[in-house]
């Protein structure tokens, strides 16, 4: 004898389209909460088979720990998923970031151990090499003999400070971290020296970094146009590390 008290209730149409309609909501406050972390004038760069090799082997390793991979090929990506990251995270974790991808390139134990050997004792050499290895990052540049002492290499006009355009950017993700891990993990010190007027920097391999209470690097006033303020806004402390002030 069949059961007919056995029924299973229809789902409610007004439920249905409550659930619905909060879906479509959630989707649009997430889509409206996403930092706009997109490059407004394309690299015009030719990047060499070598410089293309640097760039996808950077942004490989970077973009999971970031959490997100940008649609954009190249440099223009690289750019694209640094900001992301400076949206999301404060400076310890962006410096993080950039300590995972120095490990990962240098093979970490190994790699530093035996750059101590083999070159940590000889700033002229690391000045001479720079320019080969690092030009499809920063962008031209040269060895010079610098007024603090040690030897240099001259960026002419910095490429990763020009295309974020952020001096954010530029202290938590390359400055800072680079020095630390030059210092602290290969045993060779080098201070970098950001001009954000003309966009320059100077590089001195054997001259300790300034402490970070007495670099003008990480103080004074946002870039003009800053082009991550509105980004930062977004994040729960909408302040710039660098500058300390509210975007």
């Amino acid at each position: 004898m069949p059961n007919y008290l056995a029924f299973v209730a229809p789902t409610p149409v007004c439920s249905s389209r409550r659930s619905a309609r909060k879906a479509i909501v959630r989707a649009k406050l997430t889509q409206s909460s996403m930092p706009d972390v997109s490059v407004e004038h394309p690299t015009k760069t030719r990047d060499s088979a070598f410089a293309q090799f640097c760039i996808s082997t950077f942004r490989s390793i970077m973009h999971p720990k970031i959490g997100w991979k940008s649609p954009r090929s190249g440099y223009d990506g690289l750019v694209e998923e640094c900001r992301m990251l400076l949206a999301r995270k404060g400076p310890e974790e962006q410096q993080k970031v950039v300590r995972h991808t120095l490990d990962t390139l240098f093979q970490a134990p190994h790699g530093p151990r035996l750059f101590r050997q083999l070159f940590s004792d000889s700033p002229r050499l690391n000045a001479f090499i720079t320019p080969m290895f690092f030009k499809w990052l920063v962008g031209e540049c040269y060895t010079n003999r610098p007024e603090e002492g040690g030897f240099g290499v001259y960026i002419e006009k910095c490429r990763f400070l020009e295309e974020s355009g952020c001096k954010g950017l530029c202290v938590n993700m390359c400055q800072q971290p680079t020095q630390r891990y030059f210092s602290d993990v290969l045993g060779l010190p080098v201070r970098m020296t950001p001009n954000y007027e003309d966009m320059s920097c100077q590089m001195t391999y054997g001259v300790p970094p300034l402490p970070i209470e007495e670099d003008p690097a990480v103080s004074g006033d946002c870039l003009t146009n800053c082009k991550m303020s509105s980004s930062i806004r977004l994040r729960g402390d909408p302040t710039c590390y660098v500058t300390k002030s509210p975007k």
